[in-house]
């Protein structure tokens, strides 16, 4: 029946012009089997021909339930997908057709991509960063760091989710310790949460990544002022300007705050030190 469905297309399509009674014939052999791609190409072809890429969508909706096999599922869906977004402009629909695809093969990277497209254009963020997870869970290298900037920046400028945000910077120093930008934005981070221990930790490294001794004392500064007006740690506030000292020994802003500290801890023999 299939092969006769098929040789009535051809007939009525190429030879009696009759489009319409070719897209009825080929439909007909679909309804029995729709494994065959050439007979799915061609009823798409006269589907939309004839302006009616519902049929399309309604006949794959009716078989795919009984269809077994995953790959020929994946490529029904991917299809489907494809009229919703270019032929019936239904982004929902799209957007199940293609999800229903990375249900069936996780590393679907095409439909990945079709989702993450869809949803930054309907600014749906919360489903946007699952579709951005995905990638990053399978992505390497600076694709991943990629990702999962944009993720960053997402829960920092579309959901205000600074903690979620701060997730994100790490897991790219976990890829690229080095990495200025994501110590930079985690600075900002630490400071807007008041996460004052792991601010000092962020200087810590930003410390040892400094190349020149003029931002080795900048960043000691702001660890000092932290230690002492945040975590009011006198002892670790003293520690670090002692390290200021140890690179710029006359710096005044420094010693002034060392004579501060030693008073405020009645340690008169380092005050008389400094002093000297």
């Amino acid at each position: 029946r299939i092969e006769l469905n098929r040789r009535i297309a051809g007939i009525l399509r190429d030879e009696l012009q009759d489009n319409q009674g070719a897209f009825e014939a080929v439909k007909s052999a679909l309804r029995i089997d729709l494994s065959d791609e050439a007979l799915r190409h061609d009823f798409e072809t006269l589907a939309i021909s004839l302006g009616n890429p519902q049929a399309i969508i309604e006949l794959y909706e009716t078989g795919i339930a009984d269809v077994d096999d995953d790959v020929l599922k994946h490529e029904i869906y991917r299809r489907m997908a494809s009229v919703y977004e270019e032929e019936l402009h239904d982004t929902d629909k799209a957007i199940q057709a293609y999800r229903a695809m990375i249900e069936l093969d996780d590393m679907d990277k095409s439909s990945l991509n079709a989702l993450e497209v869809l949803y930054t254009n309907t600014q749906n963020w919360e489903e946007l960063l699952d579709i951005l997870k995905r990638k990053a869970d399978i992505g390497t290298g600076d694709e991943k760091v990629d990702i999962l900037r944009k993720m960053a920046t997402i829960n920092c400028d579309c959901l205000n989710h600074p903690k979620a945000a701060i997730d994100n910077y790490c897991e790219i120093l976990d890829n690229l310790p080095d990495d200025t930008d994501a110590l930079d934005a985690l600075e900002s981070l630490y400071v807007q949460i008041e996460d004052w221990k792991s601010l000092c930790e962020n200087y810590g490294i930003k410390l040892q990544l400094a190349t020149d001794d003029e931002n080795r004392r900048v960043i000691l500064k702001k660890m000092a002022d932290i230690q002492e007006n945040k975590l009011h740690s006198v002892d670790d506030s003293i520690d670090i300007y002692v390290q200021v000292l140890d690179i710029f020994p006359e710096d005044v802003e420094t010693l002034d705050a060392l004579d501060r500290l030693y008073l405020e801890r009645e340690s008169y023999d380092e005050l008389s030190d400094i002093l000297q």
